[in-house]
């Protein structure tokens, strides 16, 4: 059995896929925020505090009953990547869209740019993205966006 940690701001597709993993067990922890809209509360864990290092503290004393960490946006994929725990990152909406490690970018309906990032902003999240074990998507649509960033991509929605 495969012990996975996940971390979300919206556990919602974490959820969903724990609903069909029959042969390994999901943990789910929740960066706190006011989120009305997830689906399940009674199994989910939230972190303690807002403050990232102490979230690290946290990640750093459950980490080794884990063998693989799953996250969904970019600031669950920057605690697994600076906690050190081996992560993949499931790509369900616009982080894939309007990545953080491109200079400008902006989805096609804005016009202006969303992240304005420096250099060594968009460098963190380049390695971040570069060093997730595997990166999927949801569906067609963003994988074609995952797919110009990473030949390796994988899309699950089939």
């Amino acid at each position: 059995m495969i012990r996975i940690l996940g971390i979300e701001e919206n556990v919602n597709s974490l959820n969903d896929i724990k609903k069909f993993v029959k042969r390994s067990k999901i943990s789910l922890f929740n960066i706190p925020h006011e989120n009305k809209f997830l689906m399940d509360k009674k199994e989910l864990k939230f972190f303690k505090s807002k403050n990232v290092k102490k979230q690290l503290n946290e990640i750093s004393l459950i980490k080794n009953q884990f063998d693989l960490c799953v996250v969904s946006s970019w600031r669950a994929a920057r605690l697994a990547y600076l906690s050190g725990i081996d992560y993949v990152i499931n790509f369900v909406g616009n982080d894939i869209r309007i990545p953080p490690f491109e200079k400008n970018s902006k989805p096609i309906y804005f016009n202006e740019s969303v992240n304005n990032l420096n250099w060594i902003q968009r460098l963190f999240y380049k390695k971040i993205f570069q060093n997730a074990l595997e990166c999927v998507s949801a569906s067609d649509e963003t994988f074609s966006y995952l797919f110009k960033f990473r030949k390796d991509g994988i899309r699950i929605d089939r």
